[in-house]
């Protein structure tokens, strides 16, 4: 089982999530199996729901919702159980949190906004809760900041800008933390700078809804402004460090915020 699982996740390291998807089935039943012969064994019985997460994961990633939906319930259900019954167990409270998260982004993949929502909320209160309880561990504070943006990252683009400067507001202060004790982590410096980024985003989609021409929608445009240069300004510093974002957080965004911005407030350089 473990060779098929070290196997899966180097085919996702290949992006080839077909392969990956077929490998961690594979140690899926061998790990079913095994909880069979010994239904006491918690660990046999997390190894089952971990292969059913990675393999909604890998599901999400090909766009197959519903089925990435299905798998990360039955991972829920799995480690609901476990957390009941070993309920101060903060690994198992870890990976239920993980659970809802992915249950979260497929959920709003589905549309369905309201039940999204819920279960990052889920996902957020139990890290919130392993936070407070052992405040020096980077790890989960580190998943609490990314529960707060990706609700918040969600929240503005199906269409509450408000709720996502709330949450993003949340997960900033927790990622500035993290760099400030970290300050050669690639992957939290451009956490951080994506949480600028989405501000940014959630800042346009206010200045949109507002009554056009009025002062607030030039506020929300310069705020928007703001946030996407100070999202440049962390891009940067990873790039004054010679080092590169992580896969899928680059400047490409921040660059077409900017010029959406400039073209809202200055309309003459937009048509330039």
């Amino acid at each position: 089982a473990r060779a098929h699982f070290f196997l899966s996740h180097q085919f996702s390291f290949l992006s080839r999530p077909r392969d990956q998807i077929a490998e961690m089935e594979k140690a899926r039943e061998i790990y079913e199996t095994l909880a069979a012969e010994d239904p006491r064994d918690p660990n046999a019985r997390r190894s089952v729901a971990l292969t059913h997460k990675y393999i909604a994961s890998a599901h999400f990633s090909l766009g197959e919702s519903e089925i990435a939906l299905e798998g990360y319930r039955k991972s829920e259900a799995i480690e609901r159980e476990l957390v009941a019954a070993d309920p101060t167990n903060a690994l198992y409270e870890r990976d239920l949190s993980h659970s809802y998260g992915g249950l979260g982004e497929a959920l709003f993949a589905l549309g369905r906004v309201a039940a999204g929502a819920d279960s990052y909320r889920k996902a957020i209160a139990i890290r919130k809760a392993l936070s407070d309880a052992d405040p020096k561990n980077a790890e989960i504070r580190m998943a609490l900041a990314r529960g707060y943006y990706q609700l918040g990252r969600q929240h503005a683009h199906f269409g509450d800008p408000r709720a996502a400067l709330e949450s993003i507001g949340q997960a900033i202060p927790i990622y500035r933390a993290l760099v400030a004790s970290d300050p050669g982590n690639a992957n939290k410096i451009a956490s951080l700078a994506c949480c600028y980024t989405a501000m940014g985003f959630a800042h346009e989609r206010i200045a949109k809804e507002v009554p056009q021409g009025s002062g607030a929608t030039v506020s929300e445009w310069r705020r928007a402004q703001a946030s996407y240069q100070k999202a440049r300004e962390t891009f940067g510093e990873l790039e004054g460090q010679g080092k590169r974002a992580p896969e899928g957080q680059d400047l490409e965004e921040v660059r077409s915020g900017l010029e959406r911005v400039s073209a809202a407030l200055d309309p003459k350089a937009g048509r330039r």
